[in-house]
């Protein structure tokens, strides 16, 4: 898939909620997965904006795309989970929406 840079800024704010929390098995190394890769593709992007001021340059960094593989959350792995709107809306291009007619 392709995301911009600052929906890769926007997963690390997501991942990084999930960090945070208590979870068991074999979901807490799925977790420990995707924010090391996602890790590796946000430090090009962060060496691309040191000592860049101006924010039309800045803006323009945000906005170029990265192509990702990240193995997607299923619903049924996070909806188990106390986490904000704002974290949903955060890991929403890593989350499987398909087949919950919830949604």
């Amino acid at each position: 898939m392709k995301l911009t840079n600052l929906q890769l800024y926007k997963l690390d704010r997501g991942l990084g909620e999930l960090v945070q929390l208590k979870v068991k098995g074999g979901f807490k190394f799925k977790i420990y997965k995707m924010v090391k890769q996602l890790s590796d593709c946000l430090e090009p992007v962060q060496e691309a904006l040191k000592g860049i001021e101006d924010t039309d340059e800045r803006i323009e960094i945000l906005n170029e795309t990265q192509e990702v593989h990240f193995d997607k959350f299923q619903l049924h792995e996070i909806e188990v989970l106390e986490i904000s709107t704002e974290t949903v809306i955060n890991l929403e291009p890593i989350i499987d929406f398909e087949g919950d007619e919830n949604v």
